[in-house]
């Protein structure tokens, strides 16, 4: 009976991370480009299977994408020094691309490809938001920069060292239709730990702090082998209870 328990418990943890990953969304291309042109549209239909409405979307499968935009993000190092650096010093490329997911010719969702390895490129994320597809359809530069904050979940486009908010939730955090980024320095910096520094949640009493240079990639690959190892975990408790 516990051997069948065990059995059907790696099963299950194996089914639910095989459900959670869809098998298209692990491979690879040597382009974001290519990626994009051999894998989004199936991605996308995967997920609106699932529940169009979780994405803005219907059930039509009449689907096209945007062009690709690097995602740029204010590096650490700068965010927590007091000293003035470049843009381009200023910024960080997170090897992430993302585009705009047109249904009928309607923006309404945008997805991700990101570098999981040199010249090896994966699918990053599904489900940015209508708002920002919006946001990106409605850009001069239709392949320009873009800028991400992740702990705001905060979009900007870069004019200059002028950022713009993208979406309303963006603006609501800024407070302005635009911003210096040395006033978001000032205004996100703490938002931010020093390199090597440790977090609020990696003190004493704190909840042990995900890396944050993980890619969505690797958060994947941690949920299956977590969801591999619940038996292995069983296994070891019972012996221990009854050894």
């Amino acid at each position: 009976m516990n051997q069948r328990l065990f059995r059907l418990g790696g099963i299950l943890g194996l089914s639910i991370a095989l459900i959670t990953t869809p098998a298209l969304a692990a491979e690879t291309e040597k382009t974001p480009e290519a990626y994009a042109d051999q894998h989004f549209e199936d991605i996308v239909l995967d997920h609106i299977q699932e529940g169009p409405a979780l994405y803005d979307m219907t059930t039509s499968e009449n689907l096209s994408f945007g062009p690709l935009h690097p995602v740029m993000t204010p590096s650490r190092t700068y965010m927590t020094s007091e000293e003035k650096f470049p843009l381009g010093e200023a910024l960080e490329f997170t090897n992430e691309y993302v585009a705009v997911v047109y249904q009928d010719d309607v923006p309404v969702n945008v997805i991700g490809t990101y570098e999981v390895a040199e010249e090896e490129y994966g699918f990053s994320t599904f489900g940015y938001g209508q708002e920002l597809a919006i946001a990106l359809d409605a850009l001069d530069d239709q392949e320009g920069d873009i800028v991400y904050q992740a702990q705001r979940s905060a979009w900007f486009e870069m004019n200059g060292e002028t950022m713009i908010p993208l979406t309303p939730g963006t603006k609501t955090f800024v407070g302005e239709e635009t911003i210096s980024l040395t006033s978001y320095k000032e205004l996100a910096g703490d938002l931010y730990t020093a390199p090597g520094e440790p977090s609020d949640s990696d003190l004493v009493g704190g909840a042990p702090a995900a890396d944050e240079s993980a890619t969505p990639q690797e958060l994947r690959r941690y949920g299956i082998a977590f969801l591999a190892s619940i038996p292995l975990i069983y296994l070891v408790f019972r012996r221990r209870i009854h050894g």
